[in-house]
């Protein structure tokens, strides 16, 4: 970047560099340096080689975008390998229902297990399946279940909000 600076410096004529040095047209409005750069200027003696800047942009550009140019596929392999290489082994049949037992805790493992088991409702799911349930009382249960579901959220969010209006100092 300090090159393509030095160079633009250097393609200035001398006519707009001892205008462009001169600290009052420096704080004057009518000429800063974006404007100096923005567009090309109509008249010859006072205009930046833009010859010499395009060259030395297309350059700097072409450098930067083919160092880091990958086709999709090498990037794809790229990401792959990394991505690839931090996941967990897939999960298979028993995965669910398997816990690792850490140092030779083979109390905690169990514990750990038995807190799985009770969270996916499975011992429930084994009593209710050892018997056919008719179509009707099945029904009735279910509903009876979604109620008292429905009622303990209600009753929850009650309570919180009791909370929070013991919170505010009401």
């Amino acid at each position: 970047m300090q090159a393509l600076v030095a160079r633009a410096a250097g393609a200035l004529s001398s006519t707009a560099t001892t205008a462009f040095a001169s600290s009052s047209l420096r704080a004057s409005a009518s000429l800063s340096l974006n404007r100096l750069f923005a567009t090309k200027p109509s008249n010859a003696e006072d205009s930046v080689n833009w010859a010499v800047l395009d060259t030395t942009y297309d350059t700097q550009r072409n450098v930067r975008t083919t160092q880091h140019v990958m086709s999709a596929e090498a990037r794809w392999e790229e990401r792959s390998k990394t991505v690839v290489a931090g996941l967990l082994p897939p999960s298979n049949a028993y995965a669910g229902r398997s816990v690792e037992v850490r140092n030779g805790a083979v109390t905690e493992a169990l514990r750990r297990l038995q807190t799985t088991l009770s969270r996916n409702r499975v011992q429930q799911e084994l009593r209710a399946t050892a018997r056919h349930e008719k179509k009707g009382v099945k029904r009735r249960r279910l509903r009876s279940q979604r109620w008292r579901r429905r009622f303990a959220h209600e009753v929850r969010k009650k309570v919180q909000l009791v909370n929070a209006i013991r919170a505010r100092g009401a």
